[in-house]
C-alpha cells in the first residue's frame, strides 16, 4: 500500500517538476519579449520627441511663411503624426 502511495507521490512530483520547467520556459520567454518591447518604446519615445521638436521648430517659423509654405507644412506635419500614430501601434501590438 505504501509503495502505491509513494508511485502516486512521484508522479506528482514529476508532472510538478516538468509544469515547471515550462513555466520558467514561459517565463524566460516573456522576459524577453518584455525587453524588447521596453527598447522598442524608447526607441518610440525618442523619436516621439525629435518629431515634437521639429513640429515646435515648424510652428515657429510658420509665422514667417506664405500660404503655400503653410499647404506644405502643415502636409508635412501631418506626415509626422501619421508616423507618430505607426510607432504608438507599435507599442499596442
Amino acid at each position: 500500500m505504501e509503495i502505491l502511495q509513494f508511485q502516486g507521490l512521484e508522479e506528482k512530483l514529476q508532472k510538478l517538476v516538468q509544469r515547471y520547467e515550462l513555466l520558467e520556459k514561459e517565463n524566460r520567454k516573456l522576459k524577453a519579449e518584455s525587453e524588447k518591447n521596453q527598447i522598442l518604446l524608447a526607441q518610440a519615445n525618442a523619436k516621439i520627441a525629435k518629431l515634437q521638436q521639429q513640429n515646435d521648430a515648424l510652428k515657429i517659423g510658420a509665422e514667417y511663411l506664405s500660404d503655400g509654405d503653410k499647404k506644405m507644412l502643415e502636409y508635412r506635419i501631418d506626415g509626422y503624426l501619421r508616423e507618430i500614430d505607426k510607432c504608438l501601434a507599435l507599442l499596442d501590438a
